[in-house]
């Protein structure tokens, strides 16, 4: 696939708007425009200085989805330009986009530690990061309830921690340690905190809340702060992996793998890195090959208790084989790909969530087999998964430019134009931008240049 504090108006406001009535309140403002912001981050922050407002900072990148369905379908909003300006000085900006990026961008996403787009920045005006929200809230369309209702949360507690933070990291500083003072604490590091600061709250969080029920009943979403954690903190991923058991019992099967899948898939990633590096430190033959094994060895006797370690090791090592560099590691990588394809399908049949997850995991294993081999019984077998994978998400056009793809490099004319000239359908009809699918144009006018 190519692919400073506010007075308490400000606030006793926000909290009246969240009636029930203000979807209603904010879609009537039938005169306004959507937000009006800057895109200079040098005067938003003498703006910001000047006025004693706050900052709301959306960090895009041009080629991230969620970014630009939020610029088209959220900013454009009346109801939104009201939310947002009486509170904050909002500045928009493009980072990791090449010659799109705006100037002063990469500098401010290397201060605010942005991870990923688009994030969200709430910056009090001397530029101190007072709160953080990684990806958009999406819906039918930018004025679904559920996506007014989201920001309106968002809001609403972005001005909630820019009032109480200081009060709050005085409290801890001191040595208070009351359950309510270290949890709003901890989800405030969670979110915008640096490395530090997200160890001493993750210890006292611990101290306060021992077990998993005491923290629910604090807030019966606790789970998802463990989460979290466990991807920043090394402690806080050992403590979950090592109450995954007690967990299971408590949770739904389905938010259990939720939390777990992607929890597991990171821990292996760290071990595969971690063999590796021990591996060339002692001269092994070849490192990368080792490695795979020793991870592959290593999730199945974590499988007992977490039923996709061996399928999320599988289609790891045979990624990252795939996209080397050696020639033998290519093979191996498809001979790894290959068992994967076998145990996914040999779990059951999936429900449709689980469908188009795996729809798009059999794709991208054949698209790396399209990038990287020539062996035409591997590029035979690639165009089954893809077909597997349509079975799955017949409207996926990308899935289409795969097929179309690898038929084009077994030079079938025929098939090849068939599966093109089908993605470019499917992309012009789900108004896919051009520039998407350009590659896929450009494929298929070689395709019908075959002999």
């Amino acid at each position: 696939m190519r692919l400073g504090k506010t007075a308490a108006g400000p606030l006793s406001y926000l909290y009246a708007m969240l009636s029930g009535r203000v979807i209603a309140l904010l879609l009537s403002f039938a005169g306004a425009q959507g937000l009006k912001y800057t895109t200079d981050i040098e005067a938003a922050f003498r703006e910001a200085q000047k006025t004693r407002k706050p900052l709301w900072v959306m960090v895009s990148a041009t080629w991230c989805g969620p970014c630009r369905w939020t610029e088209a379908q959220v900013l454009t909003k009346p109801w939104f330009d009201s939310l947002i300006r009486p509170h904050f000085v909002p500045l928009k900006i493009y980072a990791a986009s090449g010659e799109n990026n705006t100037p002063g961008s990469e500098a401010l996403v290397k201060r605010y530690q942005v991870r990923a787009f688009p994030t969200f920045l709430f910056l009090y005006p001397n530029g101190e990061l007072f709160y953080r929200m990684e990806g958009a809230p999406m819906g039918e369309n930018g004025d679904a309830p559920e996506v007014c209702q989201k920001w309106q949360d968002i809001v609403k507690a972005a001005l909630t921690y820019q009032a109480d933070l200081p009060r709050l990291q005085k409290k801890f500083e001191k040595g208070d340690r009351t359950p309510e003072l270290v949890r709003r604490y901890f989800l405030w590091a969670l979110s915008a905190g640096d490395s530090v600061t997200l160890h001493k709250t993750w210890e006292a969080y611990l101290q306060a809340f021992p077990s998993p029920r005491m923290a629910w009943l604090y807030e019966p979403q606790a789970y998802k702060h463990l989460q979290a954690a466990a991807f920043r903190l090394p402690a806080a991923q050992n403590y979950a992996l090592h109450i995954a058991d007690t967990l299971q019992n408590l949770l739904p099967h389905k938010i259990w793998t939720e939390i777990y899948e992607p929890l597991l898939q990171a821990h292996l990633l760290q071990y595969l890195q971690s063999e590796i590096t021990q591996l060339k430190a002692q001269s092994s033959p070849d490192p990368l090959l080792q490695a795979a094994e020793n991870t592959l060895n290593y999730a199945r006797t974590l499988q007992e208790r977490f039923p996709f370690a061996e399928p999320l090791a599988l289609e790891q090592i045979s990624d990252l084989l795939l996209k080397s560099e050696k020639d033998n590691h290519h093979t191996q990588g498809f001979l790894y790909a290959s068992q994967y394809v076998a145990l996914v399908k040999s779990i059951g049949p999936p429900d449709a969530e689980e469908r188009e997850k795996l729809a798009d995991k059999l794709n991208n294993m054949a698209w790396h087999i399209y990038e990287h081999l020539n062996d035409p019984v591997a590029l035979w077998v690639a165009i089954a998964w893809t077909k597997d994978a349509l079975s799955y998400k017949p409207d996926a056009w990308y899935i289409w430019d795969t097929l179309g793809a690898l038929y084009y490099k077994l030079k079938r004319k025929k098939e090849a134009i068939t599966g093109l000239s089908k993605a470019i359908e499917i992309a012009k009809s789900q108004k896919i931008p051009e520039k998407q699918y350009q590659e896929t144009e450009e494929l298929l006018q070689k395709a019908q240049e075959l002999e």
